[in-house]
Protein backbone atom coordinates (compact mmCIF):
# COMPACT_ATOMS: atom_id res chain seq x y z
CA UNK A 1 0.00 0.00 0.00
CA UNK A 2 1.05 3.49 -0.79
CA UNK A 3 1.86 5.83 2.00
CA UNK A 4 0.93 9.27 1.57
CA UNK A 5 2.66 12.21 2.88
CA UNK A 6 1.23 15.80 3.41
CA UNK A 7 3.47 18.58 4.10
CA UNK A 8 3.78 22.35 2.56
CA UNK A 9 5.43 22.95 -0.49
CA UNK A 10 8.20 25.64 0.18
CA UNK A 11 11.01 27.18 -1.98
CA UNK A 12 14.37 27.87 -0.45
CA UNK A 13 14.78 31.47 1.37
CA UNK A 14 17.40 32.29 -1.35
CA UNK A 15 15.03 31.77 -3.87
CA UNK A 16 12.01 33.26 -2.40
CA UNK A 17 11.09 37.06 -2.82
CA UNK A 18 13.72 36.77 -6.00
CA UNK A 19 12.22 39.06 -8.99
CA UNK A 20 14.22 40.77 -11.72
CA UNK A 21 10.92 43.37 -11.41
CA UNK A 22 11.41 46.70 -11.71
CA UNK A 23 8.67 48.96 -10.51
CA UNK A 24 8.60 52.76 -10.83
CA UNK A 25 6.06 55.37 -9.72
CA UNK A 26 5.43 58.37 -11.32
CA UNK A 27 2.97 61.42 -11.38
CA UNK A 28 0.80 62.00 -14.66
CA UNK A 29 -0.07 64.96 -15.91
CA UNK A 30 -3.26 64.93 -14.36
CA UNK A 31 -1.75 64.26 -10.79
CA UNK A 32 -2.45 60.56 -10.28
CA UNK A 33 0.10 58.04 -9.69
CA UNK A 34 1.39 55.73 -11.76
CA UNK A 35 2.86 52.73 -10.82
CA UNK A 36 4.83 50.64 -14.47
CA UNK A 37 6.64 47.11 -13.76
CA UNK A 38 9.14 46.28 -16.02
CA UNK A 39 10.18 42.72 -16.85
CA UNK A 40 13.32 41.08 -17.54
CA UNK A 41 12.43 38.96 -20.70
CA UNK A 42 16.06 36.81 -20.29
CA UNK A 43 15.48 36.32 -16.98
CA UNK A 44 15.92 33.15 -15.13
CA UNK A 45 12.56 33.58 -12.84
CA UNK A 46 10.84 35.19 -15.77
CA UNK A 47 7.50 32.38 -15.79
CA UNK A 48 7.44 33.66 -11.78
CA UNK A 49 8.18 37.46 -12.57
CA UNK A 50 5.23 37.60 -14.88
CA UNK A 51 2.74 36.29 -12.54
CA UNK A 52 3.68 38.28 -10.08
CA UNK A 53 2.66 41.02 -12.22
CA UNK A 54 -0.26 39.63 -13.80
CA UNK A 55 -1.63 39.21 -10.05
CA UNK A 56 -0.69 42.68 -9.23
CA UNK A 57 -2.57 43.73 -12.16
CA UNK A 58 -5.39 42.08 -11.34
CA UNK A 59 -5.84 43.05 -7.63
CA UNK A 60 -5.36 46.63 -8.94
CA UNK A 61 -8.14 46.08 -11.10
CA UNK A 62 -10.62 43.87 -8.50
CA UNK A 63 -9.69 46.69 -6.20
CA UNK A 64 -10.97 49.95 -8.94
CA UNK A 65 -13.87 47.73 -9.84
CA UNK A 66 -14.73 47.50 -6.16
CA UNK A 67 -14.70 51.15 -5.38
CA UNK A 68 -16.43 52.19 -8.50
CA UNK A 69 -18.95 49.83 -9.08
CA UNK A 70 -19.12 48.06 -5.36
CA UNK A 71 -18.11 44.63 -6.59
CA UNK A 72 -14.85 43.34 -7.70
CA UNK A 73 -15.83 40.85 -10.48
CA UNK A 74 -17.37 43.33 -13.45
CA UNK A 75 -17.83 42.26 -17.35
CA UNK A 76 -20.20 44.65 -19.50
CA UNK A 77 -23.09 43.22 -20.68
CA UNK A 78 -22.81 42.01 -24.61
CA UNK A 79 -25.38 43.81 -26.68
Amino acid sequence: MARVIVKKLRTKPSERNRTSVVEKTYTDAEGRKRTVRKLDAKSKTFGGDLQFVFKKNVGAARRENKRLLGRADYAPRKS
